[in-house]
């Protein structure tokens, strides 16, 4: 009878679980990947090479990141060779699985949305703000300078009634 360990149980119901819902780590690096472009084109360069159309620069990590070890997967657990307590552990490690397929999902809603405010970013709503921004701007600085400028005072061309009766004053020479 082969005996497991209860590690090797719990990662057997991951990675049994993970199996089923694999697509969606590809899914997620695809919008992220997208996404990035995107971002790209909206705030680093105008508009890619031709050549380049939906490439972004490739920059590797440094020599000290690491990842260079392989994991190892787990050795497959027999469902028909576990007692009822593994039979709980095998099942802890797919609810495991199943709490990581939820929080991918929410990722891939995260990068959707990424790449929503991106698009919009891209077609001009963030230069159109902050054009109106700055005309605010130079508007503002034109009030405040007329204001700090006395304007020079001319005499009136036209009559003026006086308040409360029919007589009007002579226009000024």
């Amino acid at each position: 009878m082969t005996k497991y360990t209860p590690a090797e149980i719990i990662a057997g119901g991951i990675q049994d679980t993970r199996e089923s819902f694999a697509d969606l780590y590809v899914e997620l690096h695809e919008l992220r990947q997208e996404a990035a472009y995107y971002y790209h084109r909206a705030f680093v360069d105008d508009g890619p090479e031709p050549q380049q159309e939906g490439a972004v620069d490739f920059h590797p990590s440094p020599p000290a990141f690491g990842g260079k070890d392989l994991e190892w997967p787990a050795r497959r657990v027999r469902l028909d060779r576990l007692t009822q307590k593994g039979l709980a552990l095998y099942v802890h490690g797919v609810c495991t699985a199943l709490q990581e397929r939820d929080e991918l999902l929410r990722q891939i809603q995260d990068a959707e949305h990424d790449i929503e405010r991106t698009v919009i970013a891209m077609d001009g709503t963030i230069a159109q703000i902050v054009n109106r921004h700055l005309r605010y701007m130079t508007v503002l600085e034109r009030r405040t300078k007329n204001e700090s400028e006395s304007a020079p005072l001319t005499p009136w061309d036209v009559p003026i009634r006086q308040p409360g009766t029919d007589q009007y004053l002579p226009p000024h020479p």
